[in-house]
Order: structure tokens, then sequence, then C-alpha cells
């Protein structure tokens, strides 16, 4: 009989929010995951973006908290650092003695991320959905229905379950209000030989300056995500896609007057804090 992990609990939140960015990230980050999660990623953008809505979708309602104006459940609701994350994990890990399992990821959802409102657990551990995402941080069941209790070592558990938090979250937002004029954004990849969704000049006009004619180059306007001739056809496969393996080492996005959900997925995207100023 095996012996559950036992992993020390972290007995109190953080301190102070997380100063955490995408520095946080390495490449290959879905390298070491569980084998369904790494089935899921290989599909296409557009495959992989309704999959993470439908089971949003699944597992709502799910509560919106303005980090704007309730700072209490931020760093549980939304902080995107790898570090926040696996707090999180450790102190349900420790719930559960030392052993993640369904139960640990229905406390997750429920207790922890605003997943599940009002569901009883019996009811919501039966959903479809919650099956998928327990197979994606669990592994799968056998043909007889039963788990492997301990299928993977504890680091892949841990970084299976950051990853799909965040993939979940960027779901859930997406799928809340809907993709409107509050979610334009523009996303430019680029270093020394690439300039990836950037409209760089090809013409110049002239214009008088400095009692003289000087020419300036002349710049088409720029491409929103989602639109014709941008990278990504829909904001949603933009979301989903993982920037490291994205051509170009520098990564520019700009968002233009963005709702609180747009820009709490563009932080989930690239592993930020969520912080209000002073």
């Amino acid at each position: 009989m095996s012996t559950p992990r036992k992993r020390p609990l972290l007995d109190r939140p953080p301190s102070r929010a997380f100063t955490g960015d995408f520095s946080d990230a390495s490449p290959g980050q879905l390298e070491k995951v569980m084998p369904k999660l790494g089935e899921v990623y290989e599909l296409s953008l557009p495959e992989q973006a309704r999959w993470w809505v439908e089971v949003a979708v699944e597992l709502g309602p799910s509560v919106f908290v303005d980090p704007r104006t309730e700072t209490d459940a931020v760093a549980r609701y939304f902080d995107g650092t790898s570090r926040g994350l696996r707090w999180l994990y450790d102190v349900v890990l420790d719930k559960r003695g030392g052993n993640f399992d369904e139960e640990g990821v229905y406390l997750a959802l429920a207790d922890h991320l605003g997943f599940l409102v009002g569901a009883e657990r019996a009811e919501a551990m039966q959903r479809k959905s919650f099956g998928k995402l327990c197979d994606l941080i669990l592994g799968p069941k056998d043909e007889e229905g039963v788990r492997d209790p301990f299928p993977a070592d504890e680091e892949t558990m841990r970084h299976s379950f950051t990853v799909a938090v965040r993939f979940l979250r960027i779901g859930a937002f997406v799928s809340q209000q809907g993709v409107d004029e509050s979610w334009t954004m523009y996303c430019f990849d680029y270093d020394e030989s690439l300039s990836a969704g950037l409209n760089v000049s090809k013409d110049t006009y002239q214009r008088f300056k400095g009692e003289q004619w000087v020419d300036l180059p002349a710049v088409a306007t720029q491409t929103r995500v989602g639109e014709e001739g941008s990278q990504f056809k829909d904001i949603r496969e933009f979301l989903i896609s993982d920037p490291w393996v994205r051509a170009g080492r520098v990564r520019w996005i700009h968002l233009v007057r963005p709702s609180t959900r747009c820009a709490l997925a563009v932080g989930q995207q690239y592993h930020l804090r969520v912080g209000r100023r002073p």
C-alpha cells in the first residue's frame, strides 16, 4: 500500500502580492505535463480555444471578483504567477493529507478559484467537464473507471495544475461577457530579424519641416488581433497560444481601453500577478 506523499503547508497566504511576471515561465513549459494535457496542447489553436471555453462554461457558474475593489480574493482568483499557483496546489495538497486527488481538484475549483458556485459537491464532481479537467491534472481512468492514485511525480502534477488553471481562467474570461470592443488588442513579436504582426514602413511621404522638405516613413494602420492580416484569426486563439513557441524574442502587447476581464486574461497568458495601484 502506497503512503500518501506529504508536503508542508504554507500556513498563511502570501503577505503581499506576488511580483512575478512572464520571466517565471521557461521555454518548453508544456514539455513535462500529464499526457492528456499534452494531447490538448497538440490540438490546433482554434480547437484548443473551443475546448477550454467549453470546459469553463460547463464548470460554471463562476464568480467574478473585481480586483479594483475587492482585494481579499485577488491572489486566489487571478494570480497567474507560478509561485502563486504552486502555493495554492500545496494548500490543497495539505488539506488532502498529501494526496492531490479528485477531491483536491474540487476544493481548488470551489474554494479557491471561484468555479462551481452554488453547486453541490456530488453533482459537481459528476459533471463531464470536471472529469475532463481531472484527466488533465491527475491522469485518465483505466477501463474499469479507476484512476491511478499516484500517476506521476509530484512536480509533473503540480505543473499540470498550474497550466490547466491558467487556460481554464482564460476560457472563463472570454466566455462570461463575450469579446467586444473592450477586447481590442495589438500583438507584435519581433527581434533584430523579425517583425511579425507589425506593419513596417515601405513608402515615404514628404513634409515641410525645419525650413526644408523631409522624407517621413508612411506606415499603414496597424492590424488588431483577430483582423485580417493579424497573426491570429481570433482573440481567443491569441490568448491560448504559447508565447514561448512564437518567433521573435520580444513580445509587445497593447490593449486599448481594456475591460477588466480582458486585462486579467492577458495576465494569465503572461503569468502576471494582479495588484491594485497605491
